[in-house]
């Protein structure tokens, strides 16, 4: 695959700073790192509406806090290290500049990393491949933050051969991809990302049938949300 790595950060804003956020993100942040970092090749926020919100689900006490209505990603050719190493300099330069303020001011990262891309999966009638599918229209996105199960080789085993041909049947979704967090002590956790063409809340709920139909080993799940991309009508919905 072309895309090795990503910087995966699901972010939230305090009342009043959405738009200088969002703002910000798009006419500084993207554009800065787009053309000083040769190998970072694409980058979408995605926001989640009230709906999307309400249909959170976020574990009580696990990694993620309250928040995470955006989901800023970055996708790269490098490695994480090197993606983690080039945005702090362009982060650093900013910084410098007297730019940097949004970073402390209008929005807190509920939890991100750089993530290395392990699989991608696409449905067998596509005619995309998995790195065009990021770039391709979308409906939406679902995003998880999930722990392994203790019996990880069964999990894994089931996943691959029953949940996602599932997912896929669906007509929903158009790609799935697989992440895995930058440190070695952080390799229990994984990050999943599906491309819906559908309603993301309807693939959200849809996934959550098959993983009870499915039952243990479960993973744990400690934030999954369902989102759209990012515009000014819609994150203007929040306050």
């Amino acid at each position: 695959m072309k895309a090795t790595s990503a910087l995966t950060a699901f972010l939230a804003c305090p009342p009043g700073r959405h738009r200088a956020f969002n703002e910000w993100h798009d006419a500084d942040h993207r554009p800065e790192n787009h053309g000083q970092i040769e190998h970072i090749y694409h980058s979408a926020r995605y926001v989640a509406e009230p709906e999307q919100l309400a249909a959170r689900q976020v574990l009580e006490g696990g990694l993620a806090g309250p928040g995470g209505e955006y989901l800023a990603m970055y996708w790269s050719t490098a490695s994480p290290e090197q993606l983690l190493y080039d945005m702090t300099v362009v982060r650093e330069q900013l910084r410098l500049l007297g730019r940097c303020e949004p970073i402390n001011r209008d929005f807190r990262a509920v939890w991100r990393d750089r993530v290395y891309v392990v699989r991608a999966y696409v449905p067998p009638e596509s005619i995309l491949s998995a790195d065009a599918v990021p770039l391709a229209p979308h409906h939406g996105v679902v995003a998880t933050l999930g722990q392994y199960p203790p019996e990880l080789a069964v999990w894994a085993r089931r996943h691959d051969d029953e949940f996602v041909p599932r997912l896929l049947a669906g007509g929903e979704v158009a790609g799935i991809f697989t992440f895995m967090p930058m440190r070695e002590q952080d390799h229990h956790l994984f990050v999943h990302l599906w491309f819906t063409t559908g309603d993301p809340l309807a693939v959200q709920a849809r996934a959550t049938e098959i993983e009870a139909e499915l039952g243990e080993p479960a993973a744990t799940i400690h934030l999954r949300c369902s989102y759209l991309p990012a515009t000014p009508e819609r994150y203007d919905a929040h306050t």
